[in-house]
């Protein structure tokens, strides 16, 4: 179960990044032009921290019970919030 949750995770974030990462032009336009790169770090950071720490629950097989609460709890509605805010 955490095997598939952690995939979930990385495939969610992947996909909320790649609108930033996959033209490398964009990449370059987004550290120029303020818009852009608030939504590139709003993104990128968001799902990176999001895959931090459903691989360290995944690591630990879910059985750190303060680890998985932090990570759905209040840090994990940060990051996810950080993702959604990219899209605006």
């Amino acid at each position: 179960m955490v095997s598939v949750a952690l995939g979930c995770t990385i495939l969610t974030s992947i996909a909320a990044c790649s609108s930033s990462i996959i033209p490398f032009y964009n990449i370059i336009m987004a550290l120029i032009t303020d818009c852009e790169s608030r939504k590139a770090v709003l993104s990128v950071w968001g799902s990176v921290m999001l895959i931090w720490r459903a691989w360290r629950v995944w690591r630990t097989s879910g059985k750190d019970v303060n680890l998985a609460k932090r990570t759905v709890g209040r840090e994990g509605m940060v990051y996810a919030m950080m993702i959604l805010a990219s899209f605006l």
